[in-house]
């Protein structure tokens, strides 16, 4: 019975080489394709560095719109830091001209502050232009007059255009738009944008993470054919 021949150790080390360098090159792609598709989502931002969703006119016979609270926990700290990981900004008017307010503050005291008012809470939307999905809480208690709240974060009120922009920080918050004066049958334009400057730097290191691995992974399929 005849002997198989194995392959040279030297010939596997080649293989095994090669096989290496392809595989660290196609992991490269991918990450670079990543670095690439968030850079394509940065230059997407407007003059001012925000995404938005498109200005769409709002309407509810209720007191308010407020949106859902979002909890963003409360670590890392540094990460809410002047607004490092993203700021948020809302832009409001009045139809015909009506004195409209937007505000937001801690969940927990925007419920407080509309406890047993009827309002609209935002549960989801599309963007481009604005679309909302709108859970309706009856109520029979009068709102008071919004700016007359001490417990907002940031907060606009009047005629025409009204914009808040808020550096994002921990905890759980809701955005509202109301009429000046508290009363029923909010009708405003409204659109919303937010500016995430990690966006780019993250980009960035994925494009140039991927630049260093198709590096290395070019230089070990070189290395394994120069050994063949």
């Amino acid at each position: 019975m005849s002997a198989t021949a194995l392959p040279h150790p030297s010939t596997r080390r080649t293989s095994g080489t090669r096989t290496a360098g392809i595989i660290v090159f196609l992991v490269a792609a991918l990450v670079a394709s990543g670095g690439a598709a968030l850079v394509g989502v940065h230059r997407g931002a407007d003059g001012d560095g925000f995404h938005t969703t498109g200005a769409s006119t709002l309407a509810t016979p209720t007191a308010a719109f407020v949106s859902d609270g979002v909890d963003l926990g409360d670590d890392p700290t540094w990460l809410f830091r002047n607004g490092h990981l993203a700021t948020l900004r809302v832009d409001a008017a009045g139809s015909d001209g009506k004195p409209v307010f937007v505000g937001i503050a801690r969940e927990s005291q925007v419920d407080a502050y509309l406890r047993g008012v009827a309002v609209d809470r935002v549960t989801d939307f599309e963007a481009h232009p604005l679309a909302v999905t709108t859970d309706r809480r009856p109520g029979r208690a009068a709102a008071a007059a919004p700016a007359t709240e001490r417990f907002w974060a940031r907060s606009s009120t009047g005629t025409g255009p009204r914009t808040i922009t808020w550096p994002v920080e921990s905890g759980s918050w809701s955005v509202v738009v109301m009429n000046a004066d508290g009363t029923p049958g909010v009708r405003a334009r409204v659109d919303v944008g937010v500016k995430v400057p990690l966006i780019l730097w993250v980009g960035v290191g994925l494009l140039v993470g991927g630049a260093v691995l198709g590096a290395t992974g070019a230089a070990l399929v070189y290395l394994g054919r120069r050994r063949t």
